[in-house]
């Protein structure tokens, strides 16, 4: 009985001071993730700055106007950013648009890096990992919006990123 109750208080203290840790960030409506409480949190323009010991979070919702300076991406965002993982996608647009798109897809590291590509629900995440630099670039496709993280930093933190939105 008193085992039975020490492992009943151990997996209690480990629940209760483990979430206590957590924190919530809401990207949206949508998008909600439990993340570990970062050593400084900034903001600067659109972008969010997370950072943590083993790197950093950035976040942004992607404006279509100020993706590229002079170009209005507005109605062709969501084609165009798949197109930088997807070159079918990217025959699909305009050729002026399909050379940044290869151009853009490049400096990611589209084909050094490893490709994320996942269905959660009613959203999608794309995105590439390119573990030389230790650097990840994600998409979050939702209803209204699109946000890009980018994560600096360890695998870990990717990881768990990734599973917190509610991928694999």
């Amino acid at each position: 009985m008193k085992i039975r109750r020490f492992i009943a208080f151990t997996v209690l203290s480990l629940t209760v001071f483990g979430l206590a840790h957590a924190q919530l960030l809401v990207l949206s409506d949508q998008t909600r993730v439990e993340i570990s409480p970062p050593s400084m949190i900034a903001h600067s323009g659109d972008m969010l700055l997370l950072k943590y010991d083993n790197g950093t979070i950035f976040h942004e919702v992607v404006d279509p106007k100020t993706m590229y300076t002079q170009i209005d991406l507005t109605g062709l965002e969501r084609s165009f950013i798949r197109s930088l993982f997807d070159t079918a996608e990217r025959q699909k647009l305009p050729a002026w648009l399909a050379a940044l798109s290869a151009e853009q897809a490049d400096q990611l590291g589209v084909g050094r890096g490893k490709v994320i590509s996942d269905k959660l629900g009613d959203r999608e995440l794309l995105g590439v990992h390119d573990p030389d630099k230790k650097v990840a670039h994600l998409y979050l496709f939702e209803t209204l919006k699109t946000h890009h993280l980018i994560v600096k930093g360890d695998d870990v933190l990717l990881r768990e990123i990734i599973r917190e939105l509610g991928g694999h």
